[in-house]
């Protein structure tokens, strides 16, 4: 029998293909197991092409295993030589099929025998390709895009997209699942609307993509061949929209009564496809199988209480205006889970009830850390909850602040005049520790605004403020941003003075404020030329990092390597920094990709505190016996970046003494200049003849 596939072209299948190709080479048989609409079909036939001989056995009517053995064996017996293949298609709904298919290799009908399913088999001698989304390969450098493009280009021969248009079409594939049947439906429709009006219209269901009736038949097969508990799972799977944890949905599903089994069936289905870090139920399927009436309202009810138990119990400490790296790493961890919880709020917030907003704001700290996009949801959470308390409470203030908090970190215009008043309401209701985080963020944004003498005198009074009330992280926040202000009035000694206070305050497990403190260092000593200062503060950061690995670590280490890069100037030392960076974020982007989030730990390169430790060596002139003590003394405090006349106040000598005693080092080391000579000392010193 002969295979007549489709006349378009077949795009981002090849390595699927090659797989099946590859299995067919060992004994048993091969199945193709993906969704409906996936395109297992249109695959086995492209497999087909590849042999001389191929009977192809439509199973899609059958439900029977007897029916299934009388049509291959018929088919096989009426074609006109014996085959080198025999395709299977559609064999899901075939009760006993798997044991009809084992029956059939064994009695060697073919040599080779592919089939194709929405799940596995599950034989003994079954070999599983699994396909899903179309991947980007050679045929189809954007994936599902690709084809969406090519199909599109059918009726709009000319069509040309722009940037804009192309994220767009990336976006509606994504929504699609990136599987090629609701793909192809609907990029035949990009003629008759613009981009953007089908991504509107996908808002409100499938429907959009034409031919809705064909996609919803291909999800209601599916769904039959479920049994009746994994059908409630499913629907109870529905309300969760995007990835979510296996844990998520093993609680969601225990709170409803049914097993783990269940969901395990509808990975098996392909209903539910893994991605990076957990699991997604198909969008395509989602939108068809949503629990409705008392069965929607029992799954929302048991999605909010489970909420609050998560919540609890991910996030057992109280939250603080520091964030740690733990904490950080505790959300790192459920990151796929928070946009369901936030759901759950929000449906509950339709009822009139916000004790689930409050359960989850109270730890908004921690995730607003690391997602940016849930700010514009802590802004609304925050001003709902300070005006549903008792107007100036303790519980009024401390939502107060957080929204003004959150309007201040998101930059927006209202911060200013927010801040103000209930700067003024604290001050007039003792809210000491409140009217203290004001003071700060108000100085912040003044400093910002170009404002620093303003923002000096908030902070001087902020920090007198803090060591009153005794509030310890208050009184670092207060001391590091009045470091900061001090550099713009070129005042380095007194931002140095109050940035070490600051960092003698922090506890060990505060890593954040320690790793902003050496950074704040660090800056300030590269603006003061101290390219030995700036290194020391480099390798402390590194041995925090080193001991606690967080969040915190590719940002901070990131600005750190490519600061010191810059401080030691040219040479083989610098581009091994930079190559080390390089390493360090490939891996991170690595993280990603599979799905360990923001928090995963990055070991530290073992490079990189080799370099460290050998510029420190470079810096402490063990190189250089011949080099008398009062040069040993006068390359030290140039390297601090100190003025001739600090230097020659240091030394006891004249200015002159120290201008002529540089020229002849400057000649030594055949350079023109201090950064030149600062630039040589870090990459080494020759031996010196006299």
């Amino acid at each position: 029998m002969s295979v007549d596939p489709s006349s378009t072209p077949f795009l981002g299948r090849r390595a699927a293909v090659d797989a099946v190709l590859s299995a067919l080479e060992n004994p048993g048989f091969v199945t193709v197991a993906g969704a409906g609409g996936a395109g297992k079909t249109r695959l086995a036939a492209v497999v087909a092409e590849r042999f001389a001989n191929t009977v192809f056995v439509d199973a899609s009517t059958l439900e029977a295993a007897s029916e299934l053995e009388q049509a291959a064996r018929g088919a096989v017996h009426a074609a006109p030589a014996p085959p080198d293949l025999l395709v299977l298609d559609n064999l899901e709904q075939v009760r006993g099929g798997r044991a009809v298919v084992e029956a059939l290799v064994a009695s060697s009908i073919a040599p080779r025998v592919v089939c194709t399913a929405r799940r596995a088999l599950g034989g003994v001698m079954e070999r599983v390709v699994r396909i899903g989304t179309l991947e980007p390969d050679a045929d189809a450098p954007l994936g599902a895009a690709s084809l969406f493009l090519e199909r599109a280009r059918m009726r709009r021969p000319r069509w040309h997209p722009d940037d804009e248009e192309l994220a767009t079409v990336g976006r509606l594939c994504t929504r699609l699942d990136g599987l090629p049947l609701p793909v192809e439906l609907l990029a035949a429709r990009a003629h008759t609307a613009p981009l953007a009006a089908l991504e509107r219209a996908l808002d409100g269901g499938l429907g959009a993509v034409g031919d809705g009736v064909r996609l919803e038949r291909i999800v209601q097969g599916s769904v039959r061949l479920l049994a009746p508990s994994e059908r409630r799972a499913l629907r109870a799977l529905a309300v969760l929209r995007g990835a979510f944890s296996a844990e998520l949905a093993f609680a969601l599903l225990g709170a409803l009564e049914l097993e783990v089994a269940t969901f395990v069936a509808l990975v098996e289905f392909s209903l539910v496809s893994v991605v990076p870090g957990g699991y997604r139920l198909l969008e395509t399927v989602r939108v068809y199988v949503q629990p409705r009436g008392a069965a929607r309202v029992r799954v929302e009810r048991a999605m909010e209480t489970l909420a609050h138990g998560l919540a609890e119990r991910w996030y057992t400490t109280p939250p603080t205006s520091a964030v740690s790296a733990a904490a950080v790493g505790a959300f790192a961890r459920h990151a796929l889970d928070w946009p369901h919880l936030v759901a759950a709020a929000e449906r509950a917030l339709e009822r009139d009830s916000v004790k689930l907003i409050a359960a989850l704001a109270a730890r908004l700290d921690t995730v607003l850390a690391v997602t940016p996009a849930l700010k514009s949801v802590a802004v609304r959470w925050f001003e709902l909850l300070a005006a549903r308390t008792e107007p100036n409470s303790d519980d009024h203030f401390r939502w107060a602040s957080r929204h003004h908090q959150t309007l201040h970190a998101n930059g927006d215009p209202r911060a200013e005049p927010v801040g103000s008043g209930l700067l003024e309401a604290a001050r007039a209701h003792g809210q000491q520790r409140v009217e203290l985080a004001l003071m700060i963020r108000q100085a912040q944004h003044r400093e910002l605004h170009g404002h620093p003498h303003e923002a000096n005198a908030l902070l001087e009074q902020a920090t007198a403020l803090a060591e009153a009330i005794g509030e310890r992280q208050g009184l670092i926040a207060a001391l590091g941003s009045l470091s900061q202000v001090r550099v713009q009035f070129k005042d380095f000694q007194a931002a140095v003075r109050h940035a070490r206070r600051a960092l003698q305050l922090t506890k060990p497990d505060e890593i954040e404020y320690a790793l902003s403190l050496r950074y704040t260092l660090a800056s300030i000593y590269e603006d003061m030329g101290d390219a030995r200062a700036v290194v020391e503060e480099i390798a402390a950061s590194t041995a925090l990092l080193d001991a606690d690995p967080g969040y915190f670590r590719r940002s901070v280490l990131g600005r750190a390597l490519e600061r010191n890069a810059r401080a030691v100037g040219e040479g083989d030392l610098a581009a091994k920094l930079s190559a080390v960076a390089a390493d360090l974020e490939a891996r991170e982007q690595e993280n990603a990709r599979l799905g360990h989030g923001p928090g995963a730990a990055v070991s530290l390169s073992a490079e990189f505190l080799e370099a460290i430790q050998t510029l420190r060596a470079r810096l402490t002139h063990r190189d250089m016996p011949v080099l008398g003590e009062r040069d040993r003394t006068l390359l030290d405090l140039v390297i601090t970046g100190a003025t001739n006349k600090a230097i020659a106040r240091a030394m006891g000598v004249q200015p002159t003494t120290v201008r002529n005693r540089l020229s002849a080092l400057y000649a030594r080391f055949s350079v023109r200049s201090r950064v030149e000579l600062i630039a040589r000392l870090a990459r080494g010193l020759p031996t010196m003849g006299r």
